[in-house]
This record gives structure tokens, sequence and C-alpha cells, in this order.
């Protein structure tokens, strides 16, 4: 994992995505701490960057004086390598009407982390997701959202049944560039707003072939990506 300690602050904004997910512990002493999750709801370069203020939050920090005290930020930003990002800043008002949030300064440094060792290719390719146990076997019709030599993204509307660990099968337009005995599992399940984002591990990492760069870089042109 590659890691970077930038003294820049305005390269900050490039691992900013309104809507990620946040975790946050604000300072008031060395042993007088409060930790909460929470999100970025949006940032103006070198001004302020703003959190949601969650109600448990707002309750437990109702008596507390919040302006100029310090705060640890850290969050997972959707770059191809997966950075993690974390900095030490203040607060600098908190706001309960029209609704809570948290206005924070812009760090003076800040520190990142790669958790991706492969890049990924960011797409829109329907796909079926079939998953299989010793008990059923079970489809789906989803979204492959991205891609890499390890793994892929799948995105699959509404509920659903999936279970981390199972071994799955992936079938796309994809599959006459891809090993027939392609191998892989659900790594991780996350819900979004309108359905899931399941996490799918390669078995054994994919020799990317010049075709298969090709028809993702394809893909993502199409697909508005870039």
């Amino acid at each position: 994992m590659a890691a970077s300690n930038s003294k820049d602050p305005s390269d900050l904004i490039k691992y900013l995505k309104p809507g990620m997910k946040i975790s946050a512990t604000i300072q008031f002493g060395p042993d007088d701490n409060y930790a909460f999750s929470t999100s970025l709801v949006g940032f103006k370069a070198e001004q302020c960057l703003i959190l949601d203020m969650p109600i448990k939050a707002q309750e437990a920090l109702v008596m507390r004086k919040l302006v100029n005290v310090q705060i640890v930020v850290r969050g997972m930003s959707d770059t191809e390598l997966g950075h993690v990002i974390a900095f030490n800043t203040s607060v600098i008002q908190v706001i309960s009407s029209p609704c809570a949030l948290i206005f924070i300064r812009p760090p003076k440094h800040f520190f990142t982390k790669t958790i991706r060792e492969h890049e990924r290719y960011k797409i829109s390719i329907p796909v079926a997701l079939t998953e299989k146990s010793e008990q059923l076997e079970r489809s789906f019709n989803g979204t492959l959202v991205d891609f890499s030599i390890s793994g892929c993204g799948v995105f699959v509307s509404g509920e659903n049944e999936l279970t981390v660990n199972n071994t799955i099968r992936i079938s796309s337009e994809l599959d006459a560039l891809l090993p027939d005995d392609l191998a892989c599992h659900i790594a991780n399940i996350r819900r979004q707003s309108k359905g899931h984002m399941i996490g799918v591990q390669f078995n054994n990492p994919l020799t990317m072939s010049d075709e298969l760069k090709m028809v993702l870089f394809d893909q993502t042109f199409k697909s508005g990506i870039l």
C-alpha cells in the first residue's frame, strides 16, 4: 500500500466526493473524545468542508462548545486505487437549521494511502450474477460498474439475499475475453440508496490482455465516465 503526506491542501479536493462516508473524532482533550460516523455534504475549496451531523451526535454534544475544537477526519475516496484519507483540523461552526451540519477548516496537511493494488475501470454493462451454495443456485440481474484484474463491482437494484463468501458466476458481454474457468466469490455487500453494491473478488488475478483493456476503455467512454 502506497502512502503519502501532502502539504498542499488543494490536492485534497481530488479525493473528496459529496456523500462519501466519513469517520470523525472530536477531540476536547487528551482523554475526552467523541467519535461518530457521518458523510461529506460538500466543500468549498480553501474555505470549508461540510459534514452531516447525525441526530445521535447532536444529542450527545448539545452542551459542548465545538467552535475551534480539534477534529480528526478519516474517509475512503472513490478513486481507481481506493485512497483512504485522514487529517486533523478544527471546527468553524455548527448549525442546526435547516439541518444539522458541521463546518470544518480545510487541513494544512493530509495523509493518503491506497487500499487497492490494481487500477479499476469504471463502466456500465448489464450482467447476470448467479450465486451458488450447497443448498441452492439463484440468479440476479445487475450492472457491472467497475472492473479490475482482481475483481469487479456489481450493482443490484432493490433487495436481494446474496451472502458474503458464497461462490458466484458472472455473465456479461465481456465473457468472450475472460477465462472459461473464472472463479470468484462475494467479498462484500454495501447497501446504497436504491439497492446494493456487490464486491466480487476473483480467486486468482486475471491477465489483462490488450483486447480486454481496449474493450474496457471503450466501455468507459460509452458510459460517459471519462
